[in-house]
């Protein structure tokens, strides 16, 4: 009689629903160096700072991505990578925490500079003349550059040289790339860091739980 009056209590209890978690979403654009939208197929990666659990979505066609993550945490925006896998560096941002249900914008605009080219040897030179006119002396002059068809590429292989660089995408292009973080949340985020706020190295600082 006592088993099946426990048993009359319980099943009541194991039908009800479980209680869903509240969320917050992080929501964004990401942009390539010429501003257009990445389109489908980029992966973005949140990292809940506490737990070290991770929170990823794909890019869809116009670039938009959609992480939703448990309200509570504090989330760092860990990376950024191309449909290839290609790892693209991100701005390092101080953790954003999502307290309350609803949406908050982070974008990436990607920027990419030129390679330097020559820099090294020009610096050189600039150096060696430089030394020369504080010794009082006429630098030396380099002996004139001999250009035979061995060393010369013939005009066909530049053009598929140059060919084979225009159809690469721009994340395989040389030259340093860095993606700068946008959004309200970023902005909000960046100063509460420069302040002394809450930030990876100090997790238990009053308000960072």
């Amino acid at each position: 009689m006592a088993t099946a009056t426990v048993l009359a209590l319980l099943v009541p209890l194991l039908a009800l629903p479980a209680i869903a978690q509240e969320t917050a979403v992080f929501s964004g654009t990401i942009f390539d160096p010429t501003g257009a939208p990445v389109g489908t197929g980029f992966k973005v990666v949140l990292k809940d700072v506490s737990s070290g659990a991770q929170y990823t979505a794909t890019t869809d066609a116009s670039g938009v991505y959609h992480i939703p993550v448990p309200v509570g945490g504090r989330y760092k925006l860990s990376g950024v990578s191309a449909p290839d896998g290609t790892n693209l560096p991100v701005q390092n941002i101080p953790p954003i925490s999502a307290m309350v249900p609803g949406t908050q914008r982070l974008d990436v605009k990607f920027t990419q500079a030129a390679p330097a080219a020559g820099t090294a040897a020009a610096t050189g030179t600039a150096a060696a003349a430089g030394t020369a006119a504080a010794a009082g002396t006429k630098p030396a002059t380099p002996p004139p550059t001999t250009t035979t068809a061995a060393n010369t590429p013939p005009p066909a292989e530049k053009e598929k040289k140059k060919s084979e660089s225009a159809g690469k995408p721009w994340y395989k292009k040389p030259g340093p790339i860095v993606g700068i973080v946008l959004g309200a949340a970023a902005i909000a985020a960046i100063a509460i860091g420069s302040s002394g706020g809450c930030n990876d190295a100090s997790p238990s600082q009053p308000g960072c739980q």
